[in-house]
């Protein structure tokens, strides 16, 4: 009797012991080499550049930057790390740049950071109607915007990998990258240009601010705010270099920037801040009527600040007729930046430069 009572409990017993023991899986960092806490995920996610979540633990005589995962928290450089090409050939006597005299190397800096182009974050044709998804994107619009965003990408990875120079040590950092935001225009320039140019003055800090001197943005005016979530959405496409919808930063309130009754007025305070500018160009998107006669920046706050007002068109956004009366910003003058620059002349004195553009296919100006 006592063999068949215990049966039934030494069995399940058994059967459990049996189990391979439930513990935490063993996890790594992108370098393979360290463990990594459970609620981090393996590739860091955008939005999160330069928080600091990840901290490695040195060894005696180690140094920080000497292994890959402790560039996680900062996505680009991870991802330029990640993707270096193993055969690169490396010249057996390295040219002694910083040895050469000041003037020189600015010239090389020069030579190696300005771009061929501007740089554009918000490219045209960009078409947006803030009516709601029911008029999201009609026409084969999205198709020339998917183009130009395309070129502009290639544009924007090129200046990416001639700004890498910034990062190779301190005193390259410090010689080059007042001249690689002193020598390239930044242009924002479709209608979700203006709040584009804030998130990038944010990102940036005030320091950088202070060294750029040529910026083309959509002027607040002719900025179409949305009305809605769904609407917003649909407004940050207007942005693909800009992740304005993933910023989770909770001190640049991204949504306050648009569902406020009046427009925010930063971009301006910052840069007057700074108040370095030298070349402003006030532009009234392709997709925009809207028109304006004056400046949202105090020329007070800066020493020779050139402004000009320029008028982009795009030949498919041109209906005539009663079509027009739906969508009224579909009609556009074609002197748009003329008349502008004349009504400024007579309210200020001030006399503006203008220039009335068609914009090509790919959006550039």
């Amino acid at each position: 009797m006592a063999s068949k009572e215990s049966k039934p409990t030494l069995r399940p017993k058994a059967a459990k012991a049996a189990k391979a023991p439930k513990g935490p899986k063993f996890r790594v960092m992108v370098c393979g080499k360290h463990a990594r806490p459970r609620k981090l995920p393996y590739i860091p996610e955008p939005g999160f550049d330069g928080q600091k979540r990840y901290t490695r633990y040195l060894q005696p005589g180690q140094k920080r930057g000497g292994c890959l995962c402790d560039y996680y928290d900062y996505p680009q450089l991870l991802h330029e790390r990640m993707h270096v090409r193993p055969n690169v050939k490396k010249p057996k006597k390295p040219f002694p740049l910083l040895k050469l005299p000041a003037e020189l190397r600015n010239k090389v800096y020069e030579f190696a950071v300005t771009a061929d182009e501007a740089i554009e974050f918000c490219p045209e044709p960009y078409f947006y109607t803030g009516l709601g998804t029911k008029h999201r994107r009609e026409g084969d619009w999205h198709d020339d915007f998917d183009r130009a965003k395309a070129h502009h990408k290639q544009a924007m990875k090129q200046a990416a990998r001639s700004a890498a120079l910034i990062r190779v040590n301190k005193q390259l950092r410090s010689e080059v990258t007042p001249i690689f935001y002193g020598e390239n225009e930044f242009r924002f320039s479709n209608i979700t240009g203006w709040i584009g140019l804030d998130f990038f003055l944010y990102k940036l800090g005030l320091n950088k601010c202070k060294m750029l001197r040529k910026i083309s943005v959509c002027h607040p005016d002719c900025v179409r705010m949305p009305k809605s979530l769904t609407e917003g959405a649909d407004f940050d496409d207007g942005s693909p270099f800009l992740p304005l919808g993933q910023s989770n930063d909770r001190a640049f309130n991204y949504e306050t920037r648009w569902f406020d009754l009046k427009i925010t007025t930063d971009p301006a305070l910052v840069l007057q801040k700074a108040g370095k500018l030298k070349q402003l160009r006030l532009v009234s998107p392709a997709n925009t009527h809207n028109t304006f006669d004056y400046n949202p920046f105090d020329l007070k706050r800066f020493k020779d600040l050139e402004v000009s007002v320029v008028s982009l068109r795009y030949d498919k956004f041109q209906i005539m007729g009663s079509q027009a009366a739906g969508y009224p910003w579909m009609y556009k003058n074609p002197e748009a930046a003329k008349t502008m620059a004349e009504h400024h002349l007579e309210k200020t004195g001030e006399q503006w430069k203008y220039a009335d553009i068609v914009i090509d296919e790919y959006g550039r100006y």
